[in-house]
């Protein structure tokens, strides 16, 4: 639903009722629930940013899970390289994140739902760079 309302939001909706091919890793609504305020913001607001994000999780083409053995290098809409792989279990991650339903088959593309919002870094701030990196001891 907050996806959703995020895809309606940006007015990109109408992009994925079209022809196709697509791609959409949807994240569930406990994704966006253990965002904190900030990233929420980021997410969900009226920026740049929170356009982008949404982006991120959109493809031009159609990636079925079973392609990935080991590591796989797609491109989300946006033009950035993302990497889909298999774990140790059998998981299929897309930049990290679980898929947790996978190839739900639509008549434009296939969505799979994944347990996390992705964030790339080229969209993350200079303080989520640090922090991401354990930095933040020298800020302090």
């Amino acid at each position: 639903e907050t996806f959703v309302s995020a895809l309606e939001a940006h007015s990109l909706s109408d992009m994925l009722a079209k022809e196709g091919p697509f791609t959409v890793f949807a994240p569930t609504e406990e994704a966006f629930e253990k965002l904190d305020e900030l990233a929420k913001e980021k997410v969900l607001g009226n920026g740049g940013c929170a356009k982008d994000i949404i982006l991120s999780h959109i493809l031009e083409n159609v990636v079925c899970s079973g392609i990935v053995e080991n590591k796989v290098k797609i491109s989300n809409i946006l033009g950035r390289d993302m990497i889909m792989d298999q774990d140790d279990d059998g998981n299929i991650n897309v930049e990290g994140v679980k898929l947790m339903m996978k190839d739900k088959m639509a008549t434009n593309g296939v969505i799979h739902v994944i347990e996390d919002v992705i964030i790339q870094e080229s969209v993350m701030s200079v303080i989520d760079h640090l922090k991401k990196r354990i930095l933040t001891s020298y800020l302090i």
